[in-house]
Protein backbone atom coordinates (compact mmCIF):
# COMPACT_ATOMS: atom_id res chain seq x y z
CA UNK A 1 0.00 0.00 0.00
CA UNK A 2 1.71 3.34 -1.00
CA UNK A 3 1.66 5.65 1.88
CA UNK A 4 4.04 7.29 3.81
CA UNK A 5 3.99 9.11 7.21
CA UNK A 6 7.24 11.28 6.80
CA UNK A 7 5.20 14.89 6.26
CA UNK A 8 2.99 16.82 4.23
CA UNK A 9 4.01 19.11 1.53
CA UNK A 10 2.00 22.53 1.91
CA UNK A 11 2.25 25.28 -0.73
CA UNK A 12 0.90 28.67 0.19
CA UNK A 13 1.99 32.47 1.25
CA UNK A 14 5.66 32.89 1.30
CA UNK A 15 6.55 33.79 4.67
CA UNK A 16 8.11 36.96 5.99
CA UNK A 17 11.54 36.60 7.18
CA UNK A 18 12.67 39.10 10.01
CA UNK A 19 16.43 38.06 9.29
CA UNK A 20 18.09 38.01 5.98
CA UNK A 21 20.24 34.61 6.26
CA UNK A 22 20.87 32.13 9.37
CA UNK A 23 23.54 33.50 9.84
CA UNK A 24 26.59 30.69 10.32
CA UNK A 25 23.47 27.75 10.05
CA UNK A 26 23.22 29.39 6.21
CA UNK A 27 22.33 31.70 3.25
CA UNK A 28 18.64 31.47 3.97
CA UNK A 29 16.74 32.72 6.78
CA UNK A 30 15.11 29.33 7.59
CA UNK A 31 18.32 27.52 8.59
CA UNK A 32 19.12 27.15 12.44
CA UNK A 33 21.73 25.31 13.95
CA UNK A 34 20.66 21.49 13.83
CA UNK A 35 17.81 20.55 17.00
CA UNK A 36 15.28 18.13 17.65
CA UNK A 37 11.99 18.05 15.52
CA UNK A 38 8.30 17.18 17.54
CA UNK A 39 6.01 15.47 16.01
CA UNK A 40 3.43 18.02 14.32
CA UNK A 41 5.90 20.25 13.75
CA UNK A 42 5.81 23.17 11.35
CA UNK A 43 9.41 22.72 9.66
CA UNK A 44 10.18 25.56 7.20
CA UNK A 45 12.43 24.27 4.92
CA UNK A 46 13.37 27.40 3.03
CA UNK A 47 10.51 29.02 2.24
CA UNK A 48 8.45 25.92 1.95
CA UNK A 49 5.98 24.43 5.01
CA UNK A 50 6.12 20.63 6.01
CA UNK A 51 4.11 19.08 8.43
CA UNK A 52 6.12 16.67 10.34
CA UNK A 53 4.70 13.23 10.58
CA UNK A 54 5.93 10.49 13.05
CA UNK A 55 8.27 8.67 10.49
CA UNK A 56 9.58 12.20 9.49
CA UNK A 57 13.54 13.44 11.02
CA UNK A 58 13.57 13.80 14.64
CA UNK A 59 16.28 16.25 13.88
CA UNK A 60 17.20 18.82 11.45
CA UNK A 61 18.97 22.50 10.74
CA UNK A 62 15.43 24.33 10.12
CA UNK A 63 12.90 26.81 12.00
CA UNK A 64 9.86 25.16 13.30
CA UNK A 65 7.18 28.50 14.32
CA UNK A 66 4.24 25.89 15.54
CA UNK A 67 3.47 22.42 16.27
CA UNK A 68 -0.27 20.68 15.79
CA UNK A 69 -1.29 19.38 19.34
CA UNK A 70 -1.62 16.08 20.13
CA UNK A 71 -5.27 15.78 19.91
CA UNK A 72 -5.50 17.42 16.17
CA UNK A 73 -2.51 15.15 15.25
CA UNK A 74 -4.87 12.61 13.70
CA UNK A 75 -5.99 14.98 11.17
CA UNK A 76 -2.75 14.73 9.46
CA UNK A 77 -3.40 11.44 8.54
CA UNK A 78 -6.41 12.37 6.78
CA UNK A 79 -5.16 15.20 4.70
CA UNK A 80 -4.76 14.16 0.76
CA UNK A 81 -3.49 16.17 -2.38
CA UNK A 82 -5.74 19.08 -2.97
CA UNK A 83 -6.68 19.66 0.86
CA UNK A 84 -6.63 23.23 2.54
CA UNK A 85 -4.97 23.42 5.31
CA UNK A 86 -5.39 26.42 8.29
CA UNK A 87 -4.14 26.96 11.17
CA UNK A 88 -5.30 28.67 14.29
CA UNK A 89 -3.84 28.96 17.98
CA UNK A 90 -4.73 26.03 20.33
CA UNK A 91 -4.12 28.33 23.64
CA UNK A 92 -2.52 31.55 24.86
CA UNK A 93 0.12 30.96 26.50
CA UNK A 94 3.32 32.35 25.09
CA UNK A 95 6.00 30.11 22.87
CA UNK A 96 8.37 31.25 25.99
CA UNK A 97 8.48 29.63 28.93
CA UNK A 98 11.37 31.21 30.83
CA UNK A 99 14.30 32.89 30.64
CA UNK A 100 17.78 32.74 32.76
CA UNK A 101 21.03 34.56 31.51
CA UNK A 102 21.81 32.76 28.85
CA UNK A 103 19.57 29.54 29.06
CA UNK A 104 15.89 29.98 26.97
CA UNK A 105 12.94 27.08 28.15
CA UNK A 106 10.29 27.29 25.43
CA UNK A 107 7.24 25.05 24.07
CA UNK A 108 7.39 23.15 21.60
CA UNK A 109 4.49 21.88 21.27
CA UNK A 110 2.01 20.40 24.19
CA UNK A 111 4.43 17.56 24.63
CA UNK A 112 7.71 18.79 24.41
CA UNK A 113 9.89 21.89 25.21
CA UNK A 114 13.44 22.62 23.92
CA UNK A 115 15.94 24.15 26.30
CA UNK A 116 18.39 26.73 24.61
CA UNK A 117 21.90 27.62 25.48
CA UNK A 118 23.76 30.91 24.52
CA UNK A 119 24.08 32.36 21.44
CA UNK A 120 22.94 31.30 17.96
CA UNK A 121 26.72 29.83 17.29
CA UNK A 122 28.77 27.05 17.11
CA UNK A 123 30.37 26.72 20.62
CA UNK A 124 31.53 23.14 21.80
CA UNK A 125 30.89 24.53 25.27
CA UNK A 126 26.85 24.85 24.63
CA UNK A 127 26.77 21.33 23.30
CA UNK A 128 28.50 20.04 26.02
CA UNK A 129 25.62 21.81 28.47
CA UNK A 130 23.34 20.38 26.11
CA UNK A 131 24.55 17.15 26.32
CA UNK A 132 25.04 17.32 30.44
CA UNK A 133 21.83 18.24 31.00
CA UNK A 134 20.62 14.99 28.88
CA UNK A 135 22.71 13.09 31.25
CA UNK A 136 21.37 14.44 34.37
CA UNK A 137 17.78 13.98 33.15
CA UNK A 138 17.93 10.46 32.29
CA UNK A 139 19.79 9.57 35.57
CA UNK A 140 16.86 11.60 37.65
CA UNK A 141 14.44 9.41 35.17
CA UNK A 142 11.78 11.78 35.29
CA UNK A 143 7.98 10.43 35.14
CA UNK A 144 6.43 10.68 31.86
CA UNK A 145 9.67 11.86 29.94
CA UNK A 146 9.91 9.49 26.56
CA UNK A 147 12.75 11.23 24.88
CA UNK A 148 16.00 13.57 25.22
CA UNK A 149 16.93 14.27 22.10
CA UNK A 150 20.21 17.04 22.08
CA UNK A 151 21.29 19.39 19.48
CA UNK A 152 23.96 21.74 18.60
CA UNK A 153 23.01 24.16 20.74
CA UNK A 154 19.80 23.02 22.96
CA UNK A 155 18.10 19.92 24.29
CA UNK A 156 14.18 18.46 23.30
CA UNK A 157 12.17 17.23 26.17
CA UNK A 158 9.38 14.95 24.72
CA UNK A 159 7.22 13.72 27.56
CA UNK A 160 3.57 12.07 27.78
CA UNK A 161 1.11 14.16 28.49
CA UNK A 162 -1.35 11.83 30.11
CA UNK A 163 1.40 10.96 32.81
CA UNK A 164 3.13 15.13 33.48
CA UNK A 165 2.73 18.11 31.89
CA UNK A 166 4.65 21.67 30.90
CA UNK A 167 5.24 22.57 34.33
CA UNK A 168 6.88 19.22 35.93
CA UNK A 169 9.02 18.46 33.47
CA UNK A 170 10.31 22.23 33.63
CA UNK A 171 10.63 22.21 37.04
CA UNK A 172 12.87 19.16 36.72
CA UNK A 173 14.97 21.19 34.01
CA UNK A 174 14.78 24.38 36.71
CA UNK A 175 16.21 21.88 39.13
CA UNK A 176 19.36 20.89 37.20
CA UNK A 177 20.00 23.54 35.48
CA UNK A 178 22.55 25.25 38.23
CA UNK A 179 24.27 22.54 38.57
CA UNK A 180 25.42 21.29 35.49
CA UNK A 181 28.34 18.60 35.83
CA UNK A 182 30.48 20.70 34.07
CA UNK A 183 32.99 23.06 35.64
CA UNK A 184 34.94 25.89 33.77
CA UNK A 185 38.01 23.67 34.31
CA UNK A 186 36.77 20.71 32.67
CA UNK A 187 35.50 22.81 29.36
CA UNK A 188 38.78 24.62 29.25
CA UNK A 189 40.50 21.32 29.02
CA UNK A 190 37.99 19.65 26.66
CA UNK A 191 38.34 22.23 24.29
CA UNK A 192 41.63 22.51 24.43
CA UNK A 193 42.21 18.74 23.50
CA UNK A 194 39.46 17.68 21.62
CA UNK A 195 40.70 19.43 18.28
CA UNK A 196 43.55 17.89 18.61
CA UNK A 197 42.47 14.38 19.67
CA UNK A 198 43.47 14.23 23.13
CA UNK A 199 40.12 13.99 24.23
CA UNK A 200 39.09 10.63 25.35
CA UNK A 201 35.54 10.05 25.39
CA UNK A 202 33.97 7.44 28.35
CA UNK A 203 33.00 4.10 26.54
CA UNK A 204 30.30 2.33 28.40
CA UNK A 205 31.40 -1.73 28.34
CA UNK A 206 28.17 -4.04 27.97
CA UNK A 207 28.07 -7.86 27.24
CA UNK A 208 25.84 -9.38 24.31
CA UNK A 209 25.44 -13.29 25.07
CA UNK A 210 24.30 -15.18 21.74
CA UNK A 211 23.32 -17.87 23.96
CA UNK A 212 21.46 -16.69 26.72
CA UNK A 213 19.00 -14.64 23.47
CA UNK A 214 18.84 -18.15 22.11
CA UNK A 215 18.30 -19.86 25.29
CA UNK A 216 15.18 -17.23 25.67
CA UNK A 217 13.77 -17.36 21.82
CA UNK A 218 13.99 -21.26 22.92
CA UNK A 219 11.83 -20.74 25.93
CA UNK A 220 9.35 -18.63 24.50
CA UNK A 221 9.13 -20.10 21.16
CA UNK A 222 5.43 -21.25 21.16
CA UNK A 223 4.69 -17.49 21.73
CA UNK A 224 6.65 -16.17 19.64
CA UNK A 225 5.18 -18.63 17.14
CA UNK A 226 1.60 -17.10 18.08
CA UNK A 227 2.42 -13.91 17.46
CA UNK A 228 4.16 -13.81 14.38
CA UNK A 229 0.48 -16.24 13.07
CA UNK A 230 -1.47 -13.17 14.32
CA UNK A 231 0.88 -10.64 12.81
CA UNK A 232 0.34 -12.28 9.37
CA UNK A 233 -3.15 -13.18 9.89
CA UNK A 234 -3.72 -9.09 10.19
CA UNK A 235 -1.81 -8.45 7.23
CA UNK A 236 -3.73 -10.32 5.26
CA UNK A 237 -7.12 -9.06 6.65
CA UNK A 238 -5.76 -5.84 6.01
CA UNK A 239 -4.99 -6.69 2.16
CA UNK A 240 -8.43 -8.39 1.72
CA UNK A 241 -9.81 -4.93 2.98
CA UNK A 242 -7.70 -3.26 0.51
CA UNK A 243 -8.66 -5.12 -2.43
CA UNK A 244 -12.96 -4.42 -1.26
CA UNK A 245 -12.44 -1.28 -1.29
CA UNK A 246 -10.18 -0.70 -4.09
CA UNK A 247 -7.06 0.20 -1.97
CA UNK A 248 -4.74 -2.41 -3.43
CA UNK A 249 -3.02 -0.46 -6.13
CA UNK A 250 -2.52 3.29 -6.58
CA UNK A 251 -1.30 5.52 -9.16
CA UNK A 252 -0.24 9.48 -8.13
CA UNK A 253 -1.76 11.54 -10.18
CA UNK A 254 0.78 14.06 -11.76
CA UNK A 255 0.16 17.56 -9.60
CA UNK A 256 3.52 19.59 -11.22
CA UNK A 257 2.41 22.53 -12.71
CA UNK A 258 3.16 22.25 -16.18
CA UNK A 259 6.59 24.03 -17.64
CA UNK A 260 6.35 27.39 -18.99
CA UNK A 261 6.22 27.88 -22.96
CA UNK A 262 9.20 29.26 -24.08
CA UNK A 263 10.03 30.74 -26.88
CA UNK A 264 12.93 29.79 -29.51
CA UNK A 265 16.35 31.38 -28.22
CA UNK A 266 17.44 34.00 -30.58
CA UNK A 267 20.26 32.97 -33.08
CA UNK A 268 23.97 32.80 -30.94
CA UNK A 269 21.94 32.59 -27.87
CA UNK A 270 22.91 30.67 -24.67
CA UNK A 271 19.99 29.77 -22.53
CA UNK A 272 20.22 29.32 -18.67
CA UNK A 273 18.81 26.80 -17.26
CA UNK A 274 17.75 25.21 -13.33
CA UNK A 275 19.93 22.41 -12.60
CA UNK A 276 17.61 20.88 -9.83
CA UNK A 277 14.16 21.83 -9.35
CA UNK A 278 13.54 24.28 -6.22
CA UNK A 279 12.33 27.89 -5.96
CA UNK A 280 14.71 30.96 -6.76
CA UNK A 281 16.87 32.11 -3.66
CA UNK A 282 18.32 35.34 -5.13
CA UNK A 283 18.93 36.97 -8.13
CA UNK A 284 21.71 38.22 -7.89
CA UNK A 285 22.21 39.97 -11.90
CA UNK A 286 19.50 42.06 -13.88
CA UNK A 287 18.80 42.20 -17.29
CA UNK A 288 21.30 44.96 -19.15
CA UNK A 289 24.48 43.73 -16.79
CA UNK A 290 27.46 41.79 -18.72
CA UNK A 291 28.49 38.68 -17.18
CA UNK A 292 31.81 36.58 -17.67
CA UNK A 293 31.58 32.99 -17.89
CA UNK A 294 31.12 31.39 -14.61
CA UNK A 295 29.67 34.17 -12.95
CA UNK A 296 26.77 32.98 -10.49
CA UNK A 297 23.46 34.72 -11.67
CA UNK A 298 21.14 33.75 -9.05
CA UNK A 299 20.82 30.80 -6.40
CA UNK A 300 18.39 28.14 -6.36
CA UNK A 301 16.93 26.71 -2.82
CA UNK A 302 16.33 23.00 -3.40
CA UNK A 303 16.35 20.65 0.08
CA UNK A 304 18.38 22.99 2.28
CA UNK A 305 21.20 23.24 0.00
CA UNK A 306 21.51 26.67 -2.05
CA UNK A 307 22.38 25.80 -6.11
CA UNK A 308 24.47 28.79 -7.17
CA UNK A 309 23.40 28.97 -11.15
CA UNK A 310 26.50 30.07 -13.25
CA UNK A 311 26.66 31.59 -16.61
CA UNK A 312 27.51 29.41 -19.05
CA UNK A 313 28.84 32.29 -21.30
CA UNK A 314 30.40 35.41 -21.70
CA UNK A 315 28.28 37.77 -22.66
CA UNK A 316 25.30 40.49 -22.28
CA UNK A 317 22.39 39.30 -20.05
CA UNK A 318 19.33 40.03 -22.09
CA UNK A 319 16.57 38.46 -19.90
CA UNK A 320 15.76 36.50 -16.70
CA UNK A 321 12.51 34.68 -16.85
CA UNK A 322 11.97 34.29 -12.92
CA UNK A 323 11.27 35.97 -9.56
CA UNK A 324 12.75 35.06 -5.98
CA UNK A 325 10.35 32.44 -4.39
CA UNK A 326 8.97 31.26 -7.64
CA UNK A 327 9.19 27.43 -8.21
CA UNK A 328 11.11 25.76 -10.96
CA UNK A 329 11.34 22.59 -12.78
CA UNK A 330 14.86 21.12 -13.64
CA UNK A 331 15.60 22.15 -17.11
CA UNK A 332 13.90 25.24 -17.13
CA UNK A 333 15.15 27.95 -18.54
CA UNK A 334 15.99 31.04 -16.51
CA UNK A 335 17.32 33.60 -18.24
CA UNK A 336 18.94 34.36 -21.61
CA UNK A 337 22.95 35.73 -22.63
CA UNK A 338 23.67 37.38 -25.86
CA UNK A 339 27.43 36.37 -26.72
CA UNK A 340 29.66 39.71 -25.87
Amino acid sequence: HNSARTGVRLIGPRPQWARKDGGEAGLHPSNIHDNAYAVGAIDFTGDMPILLGPDGPSLGGFVCPAVVTRGDLWKLGQLKPGDTVRFNWADAAPAIIRTCQDTVIRRAGDENILIEFGEMKLDFELRLRAQALRDALEADRVPGVIDLTPGIRSLQVHFDSVVTDVARVTAAVDAILPHLPVDEKELLELREAFPHGRYIPRIEERVFSLRDHLAFCAANADSIAEFQRSQRAAFAAEREDWLARGLHSFEEPDHLSPRPSEEALPLGASAVTAPVPGSVWQVLKVPGEEVSVGETLLILESMKMEVRVASTAAGHLCALTVTPGQAVQAGQRLGVIFPA
